[in-house]
């Protein structure tokens, strides 16, 4: 990101405070427990400034690009690299238009059509294996509508961009299944950026461009919460892939972008009476923000009494949930979105006030800058200080750690099992209780032992070899009842 972002402004100060931005990004961070996923958004960078060099007439910036796409597709989600594809697609067209020369066009072209094509070619001995699993999988005729709009980003999960633990962290979490698809922090300093990009957008025809798709990528990862996804049922590609919450990848890998353009406008235009009105009227919305949720926050014997009213009677079904709550009269009990309520107010406290110290710290400095108390270097310096400290308090608690000793010391039940030396194979049941969870998922290749497989969720597995599970299950639960109704270690 550091290379892409300095061969865009030609500056070394924004091209680290946009790869700083990146690096340490909500959607990135959360997603480093899926390497698919985490593999190919380090990726995507490299590959964006590769392309940005199509009107090179060097053959090494082919050899690289192809080199990149290559490697890339070695190591990499469907899912985002597809979505990635678009917008990559989108900038051709863009470029295209824009360019408003035919040679140039085609240049742009053929630099495209060349590159992944050679990069295809040479990683054909993954994709035509990934090819062959897909029409053996359960998704070969796709999914349904319903499938494929399953852990859409719910609207209320935007008020992370500035509220970032405003639903707790694992394992306080409270809000929509699951964390890692609904978070999308970047950092109060990179949408404080941005935003004076968006304001002007004119100054750079990328700005327009990175703008548009990030709004898109916005309505997209809301899903089934907004009509335009029932579009994309009848475009190929899009009916293979769940989780449109997804699409957040594409929006914390402009973002950053977005922002340094606008740290870039902001030093050009420091003395322009119509920045100086634009931060104003950022500073008045920030101060707007802390108000009214310092107000919320102390009328909270107010308003909580009358919340935990709409939930009872959301609850026995005499008001719509909304998709609020997990189930209308199942799924968890009353006592239990009472306390959720109560855990909001406290989330929301920590949440506020983070943001409080943040957003004045960069409004401050901006004001310093903009009456010339400080010079640009100065300035940088505190930007880029003020956006590492927020993402590294924010985004760094993300994925909980554990001592190396949890994983090399076995469980009661797979010491039980490793005492058995025949040949064998072990089935996870669906809820396995007191049964070590890693040994069914992620850690029984450590111990040696043999798995017929687990519940785990596989996004491409083998309809033979669901189908044979399914019938095993069944005999399982004649022969021994159903999982919950038996203890595990004695049966």
């Amino acid at each position: 990101m550091y290379q892409l972002a300095e061969r865009l402004f030609k500056d070394y100060t924004l091209a680290l405070f946009s790869g700083i931005a990146y690096m340490l990004s909500g959607f990135l961070l959360v997603h480093v427990l899926q390497q698919d996923i985490f593999s190919f958004l380090v990726w995507m960078p490299l590959l964006f400034f590769c392309f940005l060099h199509y009107r090179s007439s060097n053959g090494y910036f082919y050899i690289l690009t192809s080199l990149s796409i290559a490697l890339a597709l070695t190591q990499f989600h469907p899912q985002i690299l597809f979505y990635f594809l678009l917008v990559l697609g989108s900038f051709v067209i863009w470029e295209s238009v824009k360019l408003g020369d035919q040679r140039k066009a085609l240049g742009i072209w053929k630099f495209f059509l060349v590159t992944w094509s050679i990069g295809i070619l040479l990683s054909l001995y993954q994709l035509l294996p990934l090819w062959e699993l897909k029409n053996l999988s359960p998704r070969t005729a796709g999914l349904t509508y319903e499938e494929m709009t399953s852990f859409s980003l719910f609207p209320y999960h935007l008020l992370t961009g500035i509220f970032p633990h405003l639903f707790g962290i694992y394992p306080e979490y409270i809000g929509k299944p699951y964390f890692w698809e609904q978070y999308w922090y970047s950092g109060v300093v990179v949408l404080f950026f941005a935003i004076i990009a968006v304001c002007y957008r004119k100054e750079s025809r990328y700005i327009k461009f990175f703008a548009s798709i990030v709004l898109v990528s916005f309505i997209l990862a809301l899903g089934k919460y907004t009509p335009l996804y029932r579009l994309l049922v009848y475009l190929p590609g899009f009916n293979y892939f769940r989780v449109p919450a997804r699409w957040l990848s594409i929006v914390n890998f402009l973002l950053p972008l977005l922002a340094t353009f606008g740290l870039k406008i902001f030093k050009e235009k420091a003395q322009e009476e119509r920045m100086k009105r634009l931060v104003k009227k950022l500073g008045f919305t920030g101060a707007g923000i802390i108000f009214f949720s310092f107000l919320f926050l102390l009328l909270r014997p107010l308003f909580l009494p009358r919340f935990k009213a709409v939930i009872v009677n959301m609850y026995y079904g005499k008001l719509p949930s909304f998709g609020l709550l997990k189930g209308i009269g199942g799924g968890e009990t009353i006592d239990y979105y009472f306390r959720v309520m109560e855990k909001f107010f406290v989330f929301l406290k920590k949440s506020l006030l983070s943001f409080t110290v943040i957003f004045s710290a960069i409004f401050f400095t901006s004001l310093l800058f903009l009456k010339e108390k400080v010079s640009f270097k100065t300035f940088s310096f505190f930007v880029i200080l003020i956006l590492t400290t927020d993402l590294l308090y924010n985004n760094i608690p993300l994925n909980p750690v554990r001592e190396g000793e949890y994983f090399l010391k076995p469980s009661s039940s797979e010491k039980f099992i490793l005492q058995d030396k025949s040949i064998y194979r072990i089935h996870s049941p669906e809820d396995p209780g007191e049964v070590s969870l890693e040994l069914f998922c992620l850690y029984g290749s450590m111990r040696k032992i043999a798995s017929l497989g687990s519940t785990a969720y596989f996004s491409l597995s083998i309809q033979r070899y669901e189908d044979l599970r399914n019938a095993w299950e069944k005999v399982e639960e004649k022969i021994l009842g159903r999982y919950n109704e038996r203890n595990y270690l004695g049966a």
